[in-house]
């Protein structure tokens, strides 16, 4: 039997019947720790709420709920993507009890279960008043005042906004599906590092075998295959030029082939690991003290990580195009700090609330980071996301394999995740175009557009 993790009761129904008053409660708890699930803020959570209200265990379902069965709303890249055809709005007007004080964590219990239309020591709860608007009068039909319901959707799923929907990742089909190593050693049939060029024309991925492989972007050929023999390689393009660098992690040795060209060439040494869009900025890959190398020659800086960040296991810098801003993660760190390049000075925090970020990409815009992670401790769990440099999460895919590298190109049209079946398992590419479509999916146009009467669509 699944454990119930919130409850709802509506309050009221507008006129129009197009929004209704909720009122949500918390009803897990692990008081021990002091720890609870968060109120939830998205829309993705609200269409959830609404199926399962609209679900009746006795007699007809409610229209919602002869849309689509529960299997859609399983998979995080679809609902992330479809919540917007009919969830228009979601807002928090009021909170209780939150944060609770230590004498309040002391009253409460594990878990609160619905019982004749309320739950025990309800006034205890961590709750919050709801606005939520839908797009069809059909989706809250059947609902009136004072009706409860409990449910196991989790929230923090997030869902794209309007302004979010053209600028973020469509996870919910790849456009190409690439194995770049399949056929190699079983060591080197893992991807170890991957990176745009600066124009977004080529994309370069290496390998543990010292192999670098370099696709076409415009339409995902390959382009490029050879061995570059440079031991622990560290993956760079040299700024403007479509030339692709493979340095030594350890040591000044590099390894360069210039496409134009079409053969291997000498180029000037790419100092540090990571670089800004114009080279202006460079990280020392993984050092210590997140020591930063002035490409101009001046002193080199460095940035003093807040407190609780480990400086000595720095996992991962990226830059925005702008080079005005740059982001860190950390080994086992949740949290992403963003920090000023040219000064080293630390603007705050992107908090995810879960388990270890392990790579993370910036859009061109710098408006929005697409990360690696986990929700629990597991890595087979761990997923891509996008998040808004702003705060707050955005969407969330759903490969179910252990994601681990990302990059998200210059030219803001392909977002790629790295991503094994298990840890030794040959890596596999997903290219998820950038852009949300811009018309619901065939399988909802019809209902949607109230050109026929809902009816349940089964997901396989």
């Amino acid at each position: 039997m699944s454990t119930d993790l919130y409850g709802a009761r509506v309050l009221g129904i507008a006129g129009d019947r197009r929004s209704l008053r909720l009122r949500v409660f918390v009803v897990y708890y692990e008081p021990s720790i002091e720890g609870g699930f968060p109120l939830p803020e998205d829309a993705v959570f609200f269409l959830r709420l609404l199926w399962d209200f609209a679900d009746r265990e006795y007699g007809r379902p409610r229209p919602l709920a002869r849309v689509f069965d529960y299997k859609p709303l399983m998979d995080e890249a679809w609902v992330a993507a479809n919540a917007r055809w009919f969830i228009e709005g979601v807002e928090r007007v009021a909170t209780r009890n939150h944060p609770m004080t230590d004498e309040q964590w002391d009253e409460l219990g594990m878990f609160y279960h619905l019982r004749d239309g309320g739950w025990q020591d309800e006034e205890l709860l961590v709750q919050g008043d709801y606005v939520v608007r839908v797009t069809d009068p059909r989706w809250l039909e059947g609902l009136e005042p004072g009706d409860t319901r409990s449910t196991v959707w989790d929230t923090g799923s997030g869902a794209p906004e309007p302004r979010d929907a053209p600028h973020v990742p469509d996870f919910s089909r790849p456009a190409h599906v690439i194995e770049p190593f399949r056929a190699g050693r079983r060591e080197g049939r893992q991807v170890s590092g991957m990176a745009f060029s600066d124009d977004g024309a080529h994309l370069a991925v290496l390998n543990g075998s010292r192999e670098l492989v370099v696709y076409e972007t415009a339409d995902w050929t390959e382009r490029l295959r050879l061995a570059h023999g440079v031991g622990l390689p560290v993956l760079m393009w040299v700024p403007g030029r479509p030339v692709v660098a493979v340095k030594s992690f350890l040591d000044d040795e590099q390894w360069a082939y210039d496409l134009e060209a079409g053969a291997v060439t000498e180029a000037p040494h790419e100092p540090g690991g990571v670089r800004s869009r114009t080279g202006r900025y460079r990280a020392r890959h993984l050092l210590p003290g997140v020591e930063f190398i002035d490409a101009d020659g001046g002193a080199d800086e460095s940035v003093v990580l807040p407190d609780g960040f480990d400086a000595g296991r720095l996992r991962q810098v990226a830059f925005s195009a702008d080079e005005s801003r740059m982001f860190l993660i950390g080994e086992d760190h949740p949290d992403i700090t963003v920090a000023e390049p040219s000064t080293g000075r630390v603007h705050g925090r992107i908090e995810t609330d879960w388990d270890w970020v392990r790579d993370l990409a910036v859009a061109p815009s710098g408006r929005y980071i697409l990360i690696t992670q986990s929700p629990f401790a597991s890595d087979y769990q761990r997923e891509p996301s996008v998040w808004r440099v702003a705060g707050g999460p955005v969407m969330h895919g759903s490969l179910e394999r252990q994601a681990h590298l990302v990059a998200w190109s210059p030219d803001d049209r392909w977002a790629v995740v790295e991503s094994r079946i298990r840890e030794k398992a040959p890596s596999r590419l997903d290219v998820f175009p950038i852009g949300l479509p811009a018309e619901p999916p065939e399988e909802l146009r019809a209902v949607l557009a109230g050109e026929e009467e809902s009816r349940q669509v089964y997901w396989e």
